[in-house]
């Protein structure tokens, strides 16, 4: 039996995605961002460790999600490993991570492969016009490239997963889960925008996306 903890350590964002399924969520649960405080994070370490018979045997998945960009906390999820780490018994952590990969350094790579870390990166291609919802500016996106492909090396092929999301009614997912296997991923995590802006076309909208999810099947 596995357990499962989903932690949102920042509600910023170095990003601003039109299609943001978090932003009406962040921006009504607080007026500016925040980012959890070392204090909470040793927290919800106490409170996994205090409970764990009741809610899973040997291990326990970690992951770190978006409700902002995690790594914009990253000090806050170093605390909060190295705290568990130091105080876990009889017990094994999985961690894993959300990120939209542009803040990643030398750092923090060495630190997700030091606590082996599976990290899902958001990309919708590899082209600046597959990313247009996302990433506004070309140097961004080459980052982004460089970082993957370290990431990559660093962690390996199969702890590195790919998160596009896309609107059924205006683009091929197929383009994109292509351009990512061109890029190396192995493992492709795909999902249409769900948001506000979509209620007016509904049924345009769903009828699109069974179309892509026929081509994917297909393929």
């Amino acid at each position: 039996k596995i357990g499962i903890v989903n932690i949102v350590t920042s509600t910023t964002c170095n990003l601003d995605c039109d299609y943001c399924y978090s932003e009406e969520t962040r921006t009504g649960m607080c007026d500016t961002p925040k980012i959890m405080t070392e204090e909470i994070a040793q927290r919800i370490a106490d409170t996994i460790l205090e409970n764990k018979n009741d809610i899973f045997d040997k291990y326990v998945s970690i992951r770190f999600v978006g409700g902002g960009e995690p790594l914009t906390s990253f000090k806050i999820i170093r605390y909060f490993v190295e705290y568990f780490e130091k105080r876990k018994k009889d017990i094994e952590a999985l961690y894993k991570i959300s990120t939209n990969g542009l803040l990643l350094n030398s750092e923090i790579v060495n630190f997700l492969k030091r606590h082996n870390f599976k990290v899902k990166v958001s990309i919708d291609g590899v082209t600046k016009s597959q990313n247009v919802h996302r990433i506004k500016r070309e140097d961004d996106l080459d980052r982004l490239l460089k970082n993957i492909q370290i990431l990559f090396e660093a962690l390996g092929y199969d702890n590195v997963v790919a998160a596009i999301t896309f609107y059924p009614h205006k683009e091929r997912v197929l383009d994109k889960i292509k351009s990512c296997m061109d890029l190396g991923f192995r493992y492709i995590k795909y999902q249409p925008v769900i948001n506000k802006s979509i209620r007016p076309i509904k049924g345009q909208y769903y009828k699109e996306l069974q179309k892509n999810e026929a081509e994917v099947i297909d393929y």
